[in-house]
């Protein structure tokens, strides 16, 4: 629960405002039918008189949202709590303790219950341009109810799966890819606390008897209150296999350990029309300072089907061996496979000098993912690249660079905003290979005027630690 609480400090908002509220989350254990006093702090900062207001409300976490307006919640404690006053008036810098009484009916069976109060102010009438600035502060209550055992019950509500190779959501497919499996579950806690599961969840093949996914799982996002009822979506790479499923989830929710497993069906009996396989790690990079250079990688079949693979580097060369030459994969399983390089035998340029991984087959049909390399760096060599913005809005403060590498190098590249206090990542750090084009979109806090400074795209050789900055190529103002 530990881990819960500090997710709920760092999703409630936070305002440097002329009222400070403490704590905002409340934690109190209570038996059935007794009375407790909950002390909120509140504090004026200003060096005005504040009225705030006070109200009640239920509180539920539904994803990266709060519901604070739930009738007839059994979980819920606002009808249990009684305020001093619904109105605080503090005056400039002054400090008091607003003591909520919260008496527990004795019949409550539940282990948990959630309220929050809200504290608001600012200015009842307009100001200056017609606006009123009012503020609201939300102090957060959880109940342990205490001689109630913690029941950490769930339910498979409903259970979807798209294959991305065919007829899956636009959306789905925008965000996935077109190969793999997209599985949306309906879980409800039909439990008597939160269910706030820290493990891992399983999809295991009843038919191969073969895991077809797994990942693992937060008790900051994986959240649902009891008696409710949450959508989560998971990803797979691999290609689910017709029949019964089985949904394994195991861990530790709130102290208490949970183990539970439902059946499925994902689909009907079906061909695939696609195969594919991963390489992992999808990057080998080599610094050309031994005669020979020996590596390890997996292959992994993505598919239900059993795969006859003969790895391979695309690029015509001597030098680079992978045994084994050939190989039958069983359905989802990984084959190891070792790399050599004899640099004796290599003709290299200066720079990186990169080649392709991929896979030949007797069935046409097979993909590889994950765009295997394997990177020779032969020295350093040029390291050019060209910067150009192809849109940007100073309304929605949003831009978009075009990012070329015309070097030898393999380059990392990253757009930041350097604030006084501190810097911002705008993007992930990405890479550019030679010869290579990326588009990249970021979006800046700073005004226009100040982002032709603040804003940097920084770069570095891929596997160097030191970053070189630049500044963007923004638009002629007006």
């Amino acid at each position: 629960m530990k881990k819960f609480l500090l997710f709920l400090l760092t999703i409630l908002p936070t305002f440097v405002l002329a009222l400070n509220v403490y704590p905002m989350v409340n934690r109190v254990s209570v038996k059935p039918g007794d009375e407790v006093v909950v002390k909120i702090q509140l504090a004026n900062t200003s060096g005005t008189e504040e009225k705030t207001k006070v109200n009640l409300h239920d509180f539920i976490i539904a994803g990266r949202s709060y519901i604070y307006n739930a009738p007839n919640y059994p979980y819920s404690l606002k009808n249990w709590i009684e305020v001093p006053a619904t109105e605080v008036v503090l005056e400039p810098g002054e400090v008091r303790d607003f003591e909520v009484k919260i008496k527990v009916p004795p019949d409550f069976s539940g282990a948990q219950a959630f309220g929050a109060l809200s504290f608001e102010f600012g200015p009842e009438k307009p100001t200056g341009g017609g606006v009123i600035a009012r503020f609201r502060i939300m102090s957060i209550i959880i109940l342990d109810i205490e001689g109630v055992k913690r029941d950490m019950s769930m339910d498979i509500t409903d259970a979807k799966f798209y294959d991305l190779s065919e007829d899956a959501p636009k959306e789905y497919k925008e965000k996935y890819g077109d190969f793999g499996t997209v599985m949306v579950l309906k879980i409800k806690n039909t439990g008597n606390a939160v269910l706030a599961l820290k493990g891992e969840m399983r999809v295991v093949s009843r038919e191969f008897g073969k895991i077809v996914m797994s990942r693992p799982l937060s008790n900051e996002t994986f959240v649902v209150f009891p008696e409710r009822e949450e959508e989560f979506t998971f990803f797979s790479e691999t290609a689910f296999p017709p029949g019964k499923l089985s949904v394994q989830f195991e861990g530790v929710s709130q102290g208490v350990r949970v183990a539970k497993s439902f059946e499925v069906v994902a689909f009907e009996k079906k061909k695939l029309e696609r195969l594919a396989v991963r390489m992992n790690p999808d990057m080998m990079f080599f610094k050309i300072e031994r005669p020979v250079i020996n590596e390890k990688f997996q292959i992994q079949n993505l598919t239900f089907e059993k795969l006859k693979i003969t790895p391979k580097v695309k690029e015509k060369q001597g030098f680079i061996t992978i045994l084994p030459r050939k190989v039958v994969l069983a359905p989802y399983s990984a084959g190891n496979f070792y790399l050599k390089v004899d640099t004796r035998k290599a003709k290299l340029r200066d720079g990186d000098n990169i080649y392709h991984l991929t896979v030949e087959s007797p069935d046409p049909n097979v993909e590889v993912f994950g765009e295997p390399l394997i990177i020779l760096r032969h020295g350093i060599g040029k390291t050019d690249h060209t910067v150009s913005m192809t849109e940007s809005s100073t309304e929605t403060k949003q831009a978009t660079i075009l990012v070329e590498n015309t070097g030898d190098m393999l380059l990392e590249f990253q757009v930041i905003e350097r604030l006084p206090l501190k810097t911002n990542a705008l993007s992930d750090i990405f890479l550019v290979l030679p010869g290579e084009k990326k588009e990249i979109s970021f979006k800046y806090s700073v005004s226009d005027v100040m982002a032709r400074n603040a804003v940097l795209l920084r770069w570095r050789i891929y596997k160097e630690k030191e970053w070189k900055e630049e500044k963007l190529p923004w638009p002629e103002s007006d």
